[in-house]
């Protein structure tokens, strides 16, 4: 781009650099336009009559030296429109998935979840020596939670690794507590009628294939008086919007989640266990309600309580 002379008989030449596209990721800023300038004397080894003010067909129009930047072509506008618009996109919906993330890696850290968990544990298991059967204990996050001289079994049908697992029972050893651990399938405890004097849950009915029967099982290993603790995800109220979006994601969550079903109703499940027939699975229930963790959507609606066999 030509410009005009200068005071002094000096003249410039400004050169535009072409548009730097971003990334489709819009991770890289847009290039600003910028000017080169030099000399006339320079211009004039290269067809000197530029830069004195004169213009040959096809040459950009001249510009003043006040630093105005050409404008964009009306094509090149919309792209450079199209492009922040998926820029602000692309960063929107970044920014929402690191925040996802964050809360499902520190949603076990809840102070609700973690004091309703505590509340069950202490309700099922309120003194020591007494032995206990935690089904789906996975790394068994929460020993804490039980009182010293517990006699512990973990069951999961996937346990640790075995390193892992002398590592926990050293950790446990600290506490006081005794863990050994059993490899096994809640609907099929490997252990005879009326072994333990307490049975764990938690968030382990959402997966198994038939909760009924695994809840029968749990009666079943529990000595007469024995307590049953529990704490699981379940249904939103029947109509309501949390609903809808249980019932929305719930495919995919069986599929990623080891068949985790969001709208199962253990709570009312567990309930109708509860009662003074001969077939009653459990004849009272302490402490049972339902509260909501916003922080472990899609998860957000749990329940909790201590039945006693």
């Amino acid at each position: 781009v030509v410009v005009g002379p200068l005071q002094g008989g000096l003249a410039f030449t400004a050169y535009r650099l072409p548009l730097q596209v971003a990334s489709a990721a819009g991770c890289r800023p847009r290039r600003q336009h910028t000017a080169l300038l030099r000399s006339a004397g320079a211009g004039e080894e290269n067809g000197g009559g530029h830069a004195r003010g004169g213009r040959e067909s096809g040459a950009a129009p001249e510009l003043a030296v006040s630093g105005l930047k050409p404008p964009l072509p009306s094509s090149a506008a919309a792209v450079s429109r199209r492009d922040g618009g998926r820029t602000v996109l692309s960063t929107g919906l970044g920014l929402g998935y690191l925040w996802l993330l964050y809360n499902i890696a520190t949603a076990g850290d809840n102070p609700t979840y973690l004091s309703k968990l505590r509340r069950t544990v202490v309700g099922a298991v309120p003194t020591g020596g007494l032995k206990v059967l935690e089904v789906g204990i996975g790394s068994a996050d929460h020993l804490e939670f039980y009182p010293s001289g517990t006699k512990l079994i973990g069951l999961d049908a996937s346990l640790p690794v075995p390193e892992q697992r002398i590592g926990t029972e050293v950790r446990a050893r600290e506490m006081g507590i005794k863990l050994k651990w059993a490899k096994g399938d809640a609907q099929q405890l490997p252990f005879t009628d009326g072994t333990f004097d307490a049975v764990v849950m938690n968030k382990v009915l959402c997966s198994v294939g038939d909760p009924l029967a695994a809840l029968r099982e749990v009666s079943r290993v529990l000595v007469p008086g024995g307590r049953f603790g529990y704490l699981e995800h379940v249904a939103a109220e029947a109509g309501s919007a949390m609903e809808l979006q249980q019932l929305l994601v719930d495919p995919l969550q069986q599929q990623i989640a080891g068949n985790c079903h969001l709208h199962r109703d253990t709570d009312a499940l567990i309930r109708s266990s509860v009662g003074t027939k001969a077939d009653s699975l459990f004849r009272r229930l302490d402490g049972a309600e339902r509260y909501e963790v916003w922080q472990m959507w899609p998860i957000f609606e749990q329940a909790v309580g201590v039945a006693t066999k």
